[in-house]
């Protein structure tokens, strides 16, 4: 029911006028059959105070710590994936420049080595192969059974 301004005043006046006990409370509100002690603002039941200010309390601390851990969470998941990008990227970068040059330093290194040893004895042997056959062949056919008469003679005296 709704109380007129009216009554609302005067129960403000007879309020301020005289304190409120449990006692005068009930004296000091005028005779209305929609009155009661608990309408006026002035005049609220403590536990109804206690458990207003405790549901507000505990929704602004339910409030606080959502907020909190909300925030907490997206930016420990930002700088976590944000750190694991980077990290991933600079060491697949790191990784593959690494490889990629120590590969083709020891590719090159080794492709060279092998390149001129294999040179290297490619050019001995034809070298070798080659002076053998020329100085076979520069050897007068004529010569080559004297010598051997010669060689066989010291080598057996008959």
């Amino acid at each position: 029911p709704r109380v007129p301004p009216s009554l609302r005043l005067q129960v403000a006046r007879n309020s301020l006028q005289s304190p409120l006990s449990s006692s005068s409370s009930f004296s000091s509100y005028p005779e209305h059959p929609f009155v009661r002690p608990s309408v006026h603002p002035s005049v609220r039941p403590p536990m109804r105070s206690f458990v207003r200010s405790f549901v507000r309390s505990f929704v602004r601390l339910f409030i606080r710590s959502f907020v909190r851990w909300f925030v907490r969470s997206f930016v420990r998941l930002f700088v976590h994936s944000f750190v694991c990008s980077f990290v991933r990227s600079f060491v697949g970068l790191f990784v593959r420049s690494f490889v990629h040059s120590f590969v083709r330093s020891f590719v090159r290194s080794s492709v060279r080595s092998f390149v001129r040893s294999l040179v290297r004895s490619f050019v001995r042997s034809f070298f070798r192969s080659f002076v053998r056959s020329f100085f076979r062949s520069s050897i007068r056919p004529s010569v080559r059974p004297c010598v051997r008469s010669f060689v066989r003679s010291s080598i057996h005296p008959s």
